[in-house]
């Protein structure tokens, strides 16, 4: 009978996954109302508690193939108690935590079987490897989230990662509209295929990790930011299976794969809100913020007709999800746990800074830190992951660096973007660029060496700034000034798709329609800095061979595109290569300390070394629309001696009468590997 539930309620979302998008939410009201049916049926099913003891449900393992491990039930489980996926303790007594959705909406029954997975990276696993002796419910009917906890033999697989060790902390991240990057089957969309197919190209540009914009199935169909299934993605994407491929293919080229995953909500249209809202006695109404009355005044707060009340929603069609519930922290670390067990690498939390609310302020709040602390603690029982994520001010990402070893790994910093393309824009604020960097420089240093910055030039929020290319009025010499900074600043570098060949956002899409998705309040805002990718000349960018693709092509694909540049050594997308090259290879750009040095054009000059106990680089860059002679006094680097630039521009580094003077032509910066590294 339960096998029977299951299989009806998986043919349902199938179907109803499929239907058009004005239909689709209706489709998902009716799935839930039979869920809910579903769901009453199995109220007369034993409900274990902790405080029945004795109450253990037995499973029995078999081997079931490669990186699998099934569970047989030996006594029946309630609706709100499915085993899903497996969390391995890697020290200490070995434990597997598996945990559990909340709920499935149908229950599992004697006899039915419960497939989990484990990631052995696709070795088989032996009887002898994982011994499964019980599993015993751990919470109440009353708290729907279940933990069930099975000892193992200490010999079980670990879920190791395929990349070299802190791979991330070298890296140079490229950033992925995967909607807008390739269209492999020409059905108007990109898709997980098509990026698969420009793995190569990734590699060629000397890229060692991809971050994907959200790829889950989403509400709007379009940003991907309304999510309606955490585990599983777009169809327009295509499916599971291609994502495995993607991982096997990115990691055999030695590249990482980061999600962008949105924990603080889901959709109106997920089914646990639809559950939540059924009536008031679910028992996942908690999971939600919903309020009969509004505490106070905010825009966020929406109305909810089916609760006679209000819900807390940062996006239109987006409930913010109650983290209070310890149950939505196992919720979200499920889905978590989902996709490291598949071998994602990592992730970036979208509005991060959001997860708890006190009373008028949700911003930061300490609990927010609190929970990302235990996702760290989880995230860290996998082998050379990473985490990232997004808070908006100057300063602020790095209050999520924790102690540099117990939140982020690394911290985005929105508004540095700002202060790095304006001065060389208009040759103004380079003493401010000085006063952040120095200030950053300090913050970071009272962390473990570990932390990192997330440097970026732009993203796929427009708010957060356009396209440099946009923004330098398509200046090479400007574009190249903004990428030798960018890749020679600490950090982990993301560069923005397309960004290496200079795209910009000049773009008219004012006749933009919902042909394929709702409209959306920001539609024609940020469209224009997720155009498809210009890969050559050909009818749509070579994009994709539709007529009926998914947004406007930018109208200079014809000359700025990828084809036409990469043979081209003296075009944009060669210098991005050359650079990434270079940094790839010098140990000072990847990981070394930062000290800015001192100059006597400090209001057009910007200088500073890069360190490492074996190698010293210095960086010095000229802002201004004139060429520079700058004097450095001979102190302050320690050495001058097989000076040689790295990235062949017409700079001249000399030294004279006990000073190190460097010839800077306009708009040019160069990187100076200096002597070894002066004695710590």
């Amino acid at each position: 009978m339960g096998q029977i539930k299951n299989t009806l309620r998986n043919q349902m979302m199938r179907q109803v996954k499929r239907l058009p998008m004005k239909l689709k939410l209706f489709g998902y009201g009716i799935l839930c109302s039979v869920s809910a049916i579903l769901a009453q049926a199995a109220e007369t099913f034993p409900i274990l508690s902790v405080a029945e003891s004795s109450d253990v449900l037995k499973v029995r393992y078999s081997n079931a193939g490669p990186g699998s491990v099934r569970l047989i039930a030996k006594k029946s489980i309630p609706n709100d108690a499915v085993v899903v996926d497996l969390l391995l303790q890697p020290t200490g007594p070995k434990v597997i935590l598996l945990t559990v959705s909340a709920p499935m909406l149908v229950p599992v029954e004697r006899g039915d079987e419960i497939s989990v997975v484990l990631n052995s990276n696709g070795a088989p696993l032996v009887d002898d490897q994982v011994k499964i002796d019980w599993i015993k419910l751990e919470n109440s009917k009353q708290n729907a989230n279940k933990l069930i906890k099975v000892t193992i033999d200490p010999g079980a697989i670990q879920p190791e990662s395929a990349l070299p060790e802190d791979w991330y902390r070298k890296a140079v991240m490229y950033h992925v509209y995967v909607r807008t990057f390739k269209d492999s089957n020409n059905d108007g969309h990109g898709d997980i295929r098509g990026l698969i197919n420009k793995l190569d190209y990734l590699k060629d540009l000397g890229i060692s990790g991809i971050m994907l914009l959200p790829i889950m199935e989403s509400w709007d169909r379009e940003h991907g930011y309304s999510i309606v299934d955490f585990r599983d993605i777009e169809d327009e994407y295509g499916s599971l299976e291609d994502i495995d491929e993607l991982l096997h293919e990115a990691h055999r080229r030695g590249i990482g794969v980061l999600m962008d995953i949105t924990p603080n909500c889901t959709s109106a249209a997920h089914w646990l809100y639809q559950a939540a809202i059924q009536n008031e006695d679910s028992p996942f109404r908690n999971y939600y913020r919903l309020v009969k009355e509004k505490p106070f005044e905010h825009k966020f707060w929406r109305p909810e007709e089916r609760i006679d009340g209000f819900r807390w929603g940062k996006g239109p069609n987006n409930v913010d999800l109650n983290f209070r519930n310890e149950g939505v922290q196992q919720f979200v670390l499920d889905y978590i746990i989902f996709w490291l067990n598949r071998g994602v690498d990592g992730f970036r939390f979208d509005s991060a800074f959001a997860l708890v609310e006190n009373g008028k302020n949700w911003i930061s709040q300490p609990e927010t830190h609190e929970i990302f602390r235990f996702f760290r603690s989880c995230l860290d029982l996998y082998e050379n992951r990473f985490a990232t994520g997004e808070v908006k001010g100057l300063y602020e990402g790095l209050n999520y660096l924790g102690d540099g070893t117990n939140e982020f790994h690394s911290a985005w910093t929105f508004g540095l973007q700002e202060k790095i393309l304006g001065p060389i824009s208009n040759g103004l604020g380079v003493a401010e660029l000085q006063d952040t960097l120095v200030e950053f420089n300090k913050r970071m240093s009272m962390l473990s060496p570990d932390a990192a910055l997330a440097p970026f030039l732009s993203n796929h929020d427009l708010g957060f700034g356009a396209r440099p290319a946009t923004i330098l009025n398509n200046n090479q010499r400007k574009l190249e000034l903004a990428a030798s900074l960018l890749l020679t600043l600490p950090g982990v570098p993301y560069i923005y798709y397309g960004e290496e060949i200079g795209m910009n956002g000049n773009v008219d899409l004012s006749d933009i329609t919902s042909w394929r998705r709702p409209k959306l309040p920001w539609h024609n805002y940020t469209e224009v800095s997720r155009t498809p990718m210009q890969w050559s000349s050909a009818k749509y960018a070579g994009f994709s061979k539709s007529d009926d693709i998914f947004l406007k092509v930018n109208p200079n694909y014809r000359e700025v595109n990828v084809a036409a540049q990469h043979d081209h050594p003296k075009s944009l997308s060669s210098y991005y290569r050359k650079l990434i090259g270079i940094r790839n290879i010098t140990p000072a750009l990847q990981m070394g300390t930062f000290r800015l040095v001192s100059t006597d054009a400090p209001d057009h000059v910007l200088a500073y070394v890069r360190e490492t106990k074996s190698q010293r680089v210095l960086v010095v860059g000229n802002f201004s629309d004139r060429d520079q002679l700058v004097r450095i006094p001979i102190g302050e680097v320690h050495s001058a001696e097989g000076v040689q630039g790295l990235f062949g521009s017409e700079a001249i580094l000399e030294v004279q009468n006990g000073e190190l003077t460097v010839s800077l032509p306009a708009k040019i910066l160069e990187a100076f590997l200096l002597g070894e590294a002066r004695k710590q």
